[in-house]
């Protein structure tokens, strides 16, 4: 009820409908129907958030993967090179054991694969977000008519209950 529909109504209704509590109303079949829409709208809306806040923790884990990849990438490119230099001291030739290198070499290429991935991966929680943030809208909306809904069969309730 607006407002200005309670103004409208004569004294002593508004004055039966002001004192009379929303409990009072709560066992009737209708409010009750109109209470588990809201909850069930709630849940929709609380379950969106959880999905995106989930989505947002996933990508700042993508994000500090990166970077700790990134520096690993680092380390092992700098051990490749002090390997090769190592054998250039001790055996003054460019005749370094190609194993050692090779396993170095191995890891490289595969943070660089992950590392190619993260920008994809980035891209496609940054779309799901867009969606579920939608989804959420949607919810919010839901729950906003659902708790107009209940508030209204309240209102009539009571206000039958006034007339009465």
């Amino acid at each position: 009820m607006t407002e200005a529909e309670y103004r409208a109504l004569p004294r002593g209704i508004r004055e039966k409908f002001s004192s009379m509590s929303d409990e009072q109303c709560a066992d009737h079949p209708d409010v009750v129907a109109a209470r588990q829409r809201v909850e069930a709208a709630e849940a929709a809306h609380r379950s969106a958030c959880e999905a995106a806040h989930q989505l947002r923790t996933r990508k700042v884990q993508i994000d500090n993967l990166a970077q700790a990849l990134q520096a690993q990438r680092k380390e092992l490119h700098n051990s490749r090179i002090q390997h090769v230099a190592d054998a250039l001291v001790t055996q003054g030739a460019v005749d370094v054991s190609r194993e050692a290198d090779r396993q170095l070499a191995g890891r490289i290429s595969d943070i660089d694969l992950v590392l190619e991935a993260v920008p994809r991966a980035q891209s496609d929680v940054d779309t799901q977000l867009v969606a579920l943030n939608r989804r959420i809208q949607l919810a919010a909306n839901d729950c906003q008519s659902a708790a107009e809904d209940h508030r209204a069969v309240l209102d009539a309730l009571k206000l039958s209950a006034a007339q009465a």
